[in-house]
C-alpha cells in the first residue's frame, strides 16, 4: 500500500484505468468464450446481418457480417491498447509531477541536498514504475485477444461458406 499512496494522485487514475482494462479483458473473454462454444449462434446472427443473399464464394461479404456482428468486441480489445498508452503517459506524467514538486521543495526549503529532492523523486519513479507496469499486461493481453478473435473470424468464415454451400 505505501507504494500507491508513495505514486501521489497520479496513481488514483492509473488504478480507475486498471479497473476498466480488467473490466475489458473480462468482457472480450466471455465474448471469445460464447464464440468458441456457440459458433452456430455467432454465423445464424451474421447471416441474419445481411440485407442481401450471399453464396459461399461472397466471401468479403461473410467477413464484413463477421466484423458487423463482433464490434463490441473488437472495440473493447483495441481499448486495451489505448489504456496502455494512457497508463505509460500517465506514469510519465507522475514522473514529471514528481521532478517538478522536487524542484519546488528545493526552491522552498532553499537547499540543494539530496534529501530534499528525494520525495519527489521518490513519487516520480513509483508512477512510472506503475504506469509500465500496467502498460505492459494491457498490451500482452490486447495482442493475445486480438489475435484470438482473428483466428475466430477465419474458424467462423469457414463454417459459413459450408453452411451456404449446403443450402445451395
Amino acid at each position: 500500500m505505501d507504494f500507491f499512496y508513495a505514486g501521489g494522485p497520479v496513481m488514483y487514475v492509473l488504478l480507475l484505468i486498471s479497473v476498466v482494462a480488467l473490466s475489458l479483458i473480462l468482457y472480450s473473454l466471455r465474448g471469445l468464450r460464447s464464440m468458441t462454444a456457440n459458433p452456430e449462434e455467432w454465423c445464424h446472427r451474421a447471416l441474419s446481418s445481411l440485407e442481401v443473399s450471399v453464396d459461399s464464394s461472397n466471401t468479403d461479404r461473410l467477413g464484413e457480417a463477421l466484423q458487423e456482428i463482433s464490434f463490441s468486441l473488437q472495440s473493447s480489445i483495441q481499448w486495451l491498447s489505448r489504456l496502455a498508452s494512457m497508463a505509460t503517459l500517465l506514469g510519465l506524467l507522475g514522473t514529471v509531477l514528481g521532478i517538478s514538486q522536487a524542484f519546488f521543495d528545493m526552491q522552498q526549503k532553499g537547499a540543494a541536498g539530496p534529501e530534499v529532492f528525494a520525495a519527489g523523486i521518490y513519487q516520480a519513479l513509483h508512477t512510472t514504475i506503475a504506469g509500465l507496469l500496467l502498460a505492459l499486461p494491457f498490451l500482452l493481453a490486447h495482442h493475445l485477444l486480438r489475435d484470438s478473435i482473428a483466428r475466430h473470424h477465419l474458424t467462423l468464415l469457414g463454417r459459413l461458406r459450408r453452411m451456404l454451400e449446403q443450402k445451395s
